[in-house]
């Protein structure tokens, strides 16, 4: 019985890993859309996602700064915003 549940426990944690690399795979510029088998879309115009891909590090560029195409990477890629006026707006 001791062998049964070592090899039960054993299943699940590699059911968990492989859980885990599905839902944070994407690479930087990326997140993932999906719950059951995610795919990588394009940071949007405006925001830049980090490295790790996941959904929560989708950031929107700081106020008076946005990113011109899809797909940015770091705040490094948010450029300052030409003129004085400001408007925020995310996309849901």
């Amino acid at each position: 019985m001791k062998i049964l549940s070592i090899y039960l426990l054993i299943y699940v944690l590699l059911l968990l890993v492989l859980l885990i690399e599905s839902i944070g795979g994407c690479s930087a510029g990326q997140y993932p859309v999906g719950t059951v088998n995610p795919t990588c879309q394009p940071c949007r115009v405006g925001h830049y996602c980090t490295e790790n891909g996941d959904h929560i590090n989708d950031q929107l560029c700081p106020t008076g700064t946005y990113t011109p195409n899809i797909g940015a990477s770091s705040v490094d890629s948010c450029l300052k915003c030409p003129g004085c006026w400001v408007l925020r707006v995310r996309l849901i």
